[in-house]
């Protein structure tokens, strides 16, 4: 059975079967064309990631089922604790928005008053931890972006660079077409080419297809958007691995980016990996230069798998992802290297990775 007829059984898509693969639950073999074909074991091993994924079991514990390492009682109820764990501190949460409700208490107040908790005999361990929440939700929201994103007020700008354009652009053709058929005639002393004369018409043929062309390079400028954009409450994706192209440009043209991207809870993302990719970039008469470009890797938990490689922006602050993440107690899977350059403020991507692996010490030619 070839991938897309895996797809459309198992309502899965290419980059989880991909990922699955890579992580070594299925192993489809490839046809004389190179095509996967995936056999009924793959299939029943599906069927059983998918089951498991549904339950919010990690990845590491099916690799473990389907290894044999672990069975599958065991892996239950070790996450039977790991959700214990989690239902106990939402529980905690609850109470907590519950006993502010119940008390009535002004938000200002209370967060400023202590004599106001000591009245109304409120738990003041609770109420600070509350309070504490209330604060952070309150902060101003910091969002980080990763990849390719276009602002709309670029988009604006772009059509009104498109529309100005394609009105220079279809007048001055029509002068200078009429211009240059003057010109051949005169050169020629006949009527080698026909007779134009510029007229209203002409000027708005002209326009309309100067306007159709400019309007398909901002069509295929603005859906070459591929970014991850985090927030303090949630994450949001602009991909064509998620919506089409034409979603992409009508959220841009409609403002509605927000509602067209894929959008997750923190909570349903399972872990972030890390890698460090080595590209190659010009440099002129110095040759050719090694560049390190973090890769991030994002898992969720209803199987779809995120890759972003970063640097691809001016602007981007790939340390404010990194802490966001960990701030949510996100599993981040990677290096010891990747984590330090992280940790610390004193130097550059390049000039930190550069110092731990050299890649320029003799030039790429």
């Amino acid at each position: 059975m070839q991938i897309k007829e895996v797809e459309e059984l198992l309502d899965m898509t290419s980059y989880a079967l991909r990922y699955y693969e890579k992580m070594g639950l299925i192993h489809p073999q490839r046809d004389e064309n190179g095509y996967r074909n995936y056999s009924n074991q793959d299939i029943l091993n599906l069927k059983r990631i998918r089951f498991l994924r549904e339950l919010q079991i990690p990845i590491e514990d099916i690799q473990s089922i389907l290894n044999d390492s672990q069975n599958f009682q065991e892996v239950l109820e070790k996450h039977i604790q790991s959700l214990s764990s989690k239902i106990h501190s939402l529980e905690y949460v609850q109470s907590v928005c519950e006993n502010l409700k119940e008390k009535d208490i002004p938000l200002l107040d209370a967060m400023i008053d202590e004599k106001i908790i000591s009245e109304e005999n409120i738990n003041q361990k609770q109420m600070v931890s509350g309070l504490n929440k209330i604060v952070e939700y309150l902060k101003p929201s910091k969002t980080v972006v990763i990849g390719t994103r276009e602002m709309p007020r670029d988009f604006i700008t772009g059509v009104i660079f498109m529309i100005i354009a394609s009105v220079l652009t279809g007048i001055l053709f029509v002068l200078g077409v009429s211009r240059e058929f003057r010109y051949i005639n005169d050169v020629n002393k006949v009527d080698f080419m026909p007779s134009f004369t510029p007229s209203i018409q002409s000027y708005i043929i002209a326009i309309t297809v100067c306007f159709i062309i400019f309007f398909m390079i901002l069509y295929l400028f603005t859906i070459k958007q591929d970014y991850i954009e985090l927030t303090d409450q949630s994450i949001s994706i602009c991909s064509r691995q998620f919506q089409s192209s034409t979603s992409i440009f009508l959220g841009m043209m409609l403002r509605q980016t927000k509602q067209r991207n894929k959008n997750y809870q923190y909570s349903e993302l399972e872990k972030v990996e890390i890698k460090l990719v080595f590209s190659t970039m010009g440099g002129g008469a110095s040759g050719l230069w090694r560049i390190y470009v973090p890769q991030f890797i994002f898992h969720f938990y209803d199987g779809n798998v995120y890759p972003i490689e970063s640097g691809v922006s001016i602007g981007e602050k790939t340390k404010d992802a990194y802490q966001i993440l960990k701030q949510k107690q996100i599993d981040i899977d990677t290096t010891k290297d990747i984590i330090g350059y992280f940790e610390q403020d004193e130097k550059d991507g390049f000039t930190y990775f550069e110092d731990i692996y050299h890649q320029n010490g003799k030039r790429v030619r």
